[in-house]
């Protein structure tokens, strides 16, 4: 059965994430978009990732992540390469998923660690810690 508080959960971040697409060319001169856009982008991924470990589960199912998830990636990599090469003239690396479909192999790379990471000791506190490790990797102003 559905749970409709999880699935109001799921959407809210996607329309933040949208609304942040947005007000995003604009938040270089207004400080009050740059900020909303800012806290939009701080904790959408964190939510995302946390519901999308609640909604997995902790069994190992290859199968279902493989069917759930990979397979619709490589096929919607796959059509968005041709048509990247075909129509736009692109030929990006083959390892830097197309633009929205990283979050795809995020979650397939997440549903099959995440078995094996709850068994380590205080799972929570060691992603935390591994999350705040890296910092700001790509050299983005904040």
């Amino acid at each position: 059965m559905r749970n409709i508080w999880i699935d109001n959960l799921r959407g809210a971040p996607i329309l933040l994430v949208v609304f942040g697409h947005f007000i995003e060319p604009a938040n270089s001169t207004d400080e009050l978009e740059r900020s909303v856009y800012l806290l939009i982008y701080l904790f959408h991924i964190p939510l995302f990732v946390g519901l999308s470990g609640y909604l997995s589960g902790l069994k190992f199912n290859f199968v279902k992540v493989f069917k759930g998830v990979l397979l619709p990636f490589v096929l919607a990599e796959f059509a968005y390469r041709l048509y990247g090469h075909f129509v736009i003239g692109q030929t990006p690396s083959i390892l830097t998923p197309y633009w929205v479909l990283w979050f795809l192999l995020s979650l397939a790379c997440w549903r099959l660690i995440l078995p094996f990471w709850m068994r380590l000791p205080a799972p929570l506190g060691l992603a935390i810690i591994v999350g705040l490790r890296d910092g700001n990797p790509r050299g983005v102003k904040i």
